[in-house]
């Protein structure tokens, strides 16, 4: 996952390899640049490549669907069917969009990154490292349950991590919030992309917010009962809140949570808390 960072010149490019995250933590180095005006605009991204080695390594963990297809949340999940992909956003801060006058896609206001650290390649089943992400972002965004219109997020196919990520949700919105969140996801579409999937969150974050629709999620039949939220199966839905959370799951317990909003929305969360929206 690289990183550029422009201002009067061009600066050292950065790599993260922290799992499927790794793209968030170029996001979190692109804030922080950002912050302390090292940079006037930063370049992220996330690429992998679909290597033997790589589909080897996931095959002898078990990891691969036997079936070769990918039914997140589904009572038939049964494991992850790898993709390949490149993903990469700009970032500059949300007063300079404005200025310009420029077509914003989505506003990245809070991210937080918690790991479970408890297993070489499973999560804590509980969720209680995604749980915290969640809580924090939202704490740091000012944002409530209430406000949040979609949550996008990670759908490998596995059953630890779907019902995982249920688990999590409940924990962090609470039952009533959590039932009324439509949830979506990119991943039946184009696969697992590993170290590109936490940029194709806020990605896909951004153009649900741009195209103001949460799409179906794709492969679904029969919904997991230990899979408890609220997905979108039948038809798009309108998305009654320009506020996107979007999860990002990796291997060894790596959580992400990242609240993506509207230009005006993160303008007026500037002025609740006081402090500089990236």
């Amino acid at each position: 996952c690289a990183l550029l960072s422009p201002r009067s010149e061009v600066l050292e490019p950065a790599c993260f390899s922290v799992t499927c995250v790794s793209g968030l933590c170029a996001i979190e180095q692109a804030a922080a640049d950002l912050a302390f005006r090292r940079a006037d605009a930063v370049l992220t991204g996330g690429v992998d490549a679909l290597t033997r080695f790589m589909r080897a390594g996931f095959g002898s963990l078990g990891a691969l669907s036997p079936s070769g297809r990918l039914r997140p949340f589904d009572v038939e999940h049964d494991g992850i069917v790898i993709g390949e992909a490149a993903a990469f956003a700009v970032l500059e801060p949300a007063q300079a969009g404005s200025h310009r006058e420029v077509s914003v896609l989505g506003c990245v206001v809070s991210q937080r990154l918690v790991s479970d650290a408890m297993h070489l390649t499973s999560p804590d089943p509980e969720g209680r490292g995604m749980a915290r992400a969640i809580a924090g972002a939202l704490r740091d965004a000012c944002i409530s349950p209430e406000e949040i219109g979609c949550i996008t997020v990670t759908a490998a196919g596995s059953a630890v991590y779907d019902r995982m990520e249920s688990r999590a949700v409940l924990a962090a919105l609470g039952p009533q919030a959590a039932a009324r969140v439509p949830v979506t996801t990119w991943e039946p579409a184009v696969g697992h992309a590993l170290a590109a999937t936490g940029t194709l969150g806020v990605v896909h974050a951004a153009m649900v917010h741009s195209d103001g629709l949460v799409r179906p999620v794709l492969g679904v039949e029969r919904v997991d009962p230990d899979c408890q939220l609220r997905y979108v199966l039948e038809g798009p839905v309108p998305l009654h809140s320009p506020c996107v959370l979007a999860l990002t799951v990796g291997f060894g317990g790596q959580n992400g949570a990242t609240v993506v909003t509207s230009l005006e929305m993160a303008m007026d969360l500037l002025g609740r808390n006081g402090e500089p929206v990236r």
